[in-house]
This record gives C-alpha cells, sequence and structure tokens, in this order.
C-alpha cells in the first residue's frame, strides 16, 4: 500500500503563499519543496474559500493559463518579460505595420 506523505496547516499555507503571494507558478513552488502542484493547487484553494489567504485577483488568470499549459520556466519567463514583442518587432516585414496592430490591441 502506497504512503501518502502527510504535511501540517502551517506548511500547506506556507506552500500556498508561494504561488499567492511570491509569484511562482504551481510547478516552480512544487518542483522547490518537492511536492506535486496538484497539491498546492489544492491547498490554495482551500485557503482562498477558508478566508486564510485573500481571494482571487483579477489578474491572476494569465498566471493560470502558463501553469495549464505546463510550459518550460524559460518559456514562461520568456512570455512575462515580454521579450517576445522585441523579437516579433526586429524580425517583422513592416515595422509600422506592427506597432499599428499593437495600438488597435491595446484599443480592446
Amino acid at each position: 500500500m502506497a504512503k501518502y506523505r502527510q504535511y501540517n496547516k502551517d506548511f500547506k499555507l506556507q506552500a500556498a503563499r508561494l504561488v499567492t503571494e511570491q509569484g511562482y507558478s504551481l510547478r516552480e513552488a512544487g518542483q522547490r519543496l518537492g511536492i506535486s502542484a496538484w497539491s498546492i493547487q489544492n491547498w490554495v484553494k482551500k485557503f482562498r474559500h477558508t478566508g486564510e489567504l485573500p481571494p482571487e485577483d483579477e489578474s491572476q488568470p494569465a498566471a493560470e493559463v502558463f501553469n495549464l499549459l505546463n510550459l518550460p520556466d524559460d518559456i514562461v519567463t520568456f512570455l512575462k518579460t515580454g521579450e517576445y514583442l522585441i523579437q516579433i518587432f526586429e524580425t517583422c516585414a513592416c515595422p509600422a505595420h506592427f506597432i499599428n496592430l499593437l495600438s488597435l490591441s491595446s484599443i480592446s
């Protein structure tokens, strides 16, 4: 029979805070602590439900998309920094068209 490791409440809360307060992805926090991202995700949900963590911010969905896609950390960092926009601009055949697209996308 498989043995499951049990963690105390303080450990679970600190693990959840790595994600909610310190900006770690679920996967990064799990790797750092040697536990599954799934466990941390459940703890975050539990502590938000009990009020021990604040409700989810509106700015969180992008981070959740990165977690769901299970992207490598270097790709997530690349996307978060916006460096991809610079690379697209530098390789764009018509930089003026690229700038126009950016200004249109900021309207919506």
